[in-house]
């Protein structure tokens, strides 16, 4: 077991949601960055297991439809509001806010600082796990707003790395069947993921992109942006970018990640935003690295040499098995 995080006191009522206790402990996120990560295929990579993890229990079985997960964040989010595990460096930047809400009182914020680094990653993110076996069918249902005073920075930082910022994921971990382990088992890419950037017109590698032609083949892709906030989406083993989809600040964007988990080509994913189907409909392939179930990461994970305090606003997070494994 990786070492103790510090617990602050944090006076944060209790929800009360359908769920009981069980253990997980996982990898740390192989992030792919937002458009310049995306098209050059650089990625950064965790290969330890997360400081934090919270013991917890699911009471839905893989073998059970309907929903399972509910997070609406009214009563909370911590000390015990959230019952999956958390890679946080302090309990207060995972927070239950108002008046921000998209719908009832309360929003999750997540906040990341310069410095907040968890085993050399910059991130405040909570995850779920949900047992998808071979062959499930899952739709992934949030809320996400990114706010108006957020800070902005180019595709490429100044050593030549992405500024990835990777806004939701769903990630591989190893299959205890087999004998698999965390010390031995090899770094990968999320499968899924969705990311956040901004298109300036004077961005050196939004102008390569544009000039290559490499931007083509991804949905949504335009080279006629400029000062445009931008939700990419990857896909794949290992991934590859299938979608950009621009938002506007300060408005609340509602997500829907319809999947269906394979280590065969009848895997696939949809992912729409406010009811367009951003991929273009079902975008087919291998998701699965292995036959344990991929978790889901929210929150926000980053580039740890992004020097601003920044926070985007979660809500109405579920999860609904709409088929169980064949």
């Amino acid at each position: 077991m990786s070492e103790e995080f510090p617990q602050p006191q944090v006076d944060i009522p209790i929800p009360k949601l359908p769920i009981k206790r069980f253990i997980i402990s996982f990898l740390g996120i192989l992030a792919v960055g937002f458009v310049g990560a995306v098209f050059l295929s650089n990625v950064s990579k965790n290969t330890s297991e997360p400081s934090q993890q919270t013991i917890q229990e699911n009471t839905v079985t893989p073998e059970e439809l309907g929903y399972t997960l509910r997070a609406d964040f009214e009563e909370g989010v911590f000390p015990d509001a959230w019952k999956g595990s958390y890679e946080i460096v302090n309990l207060e930047r995972a927070l239950a806010v108002s008046p921000d809400a998209e719908k009832g009182t309360y929003a999750a914020k997540f906040t990341v600082a310069s410095g907040d680094l968890i085993k050399g990653k910059s991130r405040a993110e909570l995850a779920w796990d949900n047992h998808n076996a071979e062959g499930v069918e899952e739709l992934y249902l949030w809320n996400v707003k990114i706010p108006e005073n957020y800070q902005d920075v180019p595709l490429i930082a100044k050593d030549g790395r992405p500024n990835w910022q990777v806004i939701g994921q769903w990630h591989d971990q190893p299959d205890v069947t087999k004998g698999e382990t965390w010390d031995s088992y090899p770094a990968h890419s999320p499968s899924l993921a969705l990311n956040y950037g901004f298109l300036t017109q004077n961005d050196p590698e939004y102008k390569r992109i544009i000039a290559s032609g490499i931007g083509d083949s991804i949905v949504g892709f335009s080279p006629d942006y400029d000062n445009q906030p931008m939700i990419s989406v990857t896909y794949g083993t290992p991934p590859q970018p299938i979608a950009l989809y621009p938002i506007q600040k300060g408005v609340w964007n509602t997500v829907t990640a319809h999947v269906l988990w394979s280590q065969t080509e009848k895997g696939f994913a949809e992912v729409s935003i406010n009811g367009m189907s951003v991929t273009g409909g079902k975008h087919f392939g291998v998701n699965k690295y292995n036959a344990a179930s991929a978790y889901f990461k929210f929150g926000l994970y980053r580039h740890e040499d992004i020097p601003y305090t920044n926070s985007i606003f979660y809500d109405n997070v579920r999860i609904e098995r709409v088929k169980q494994n064949q």
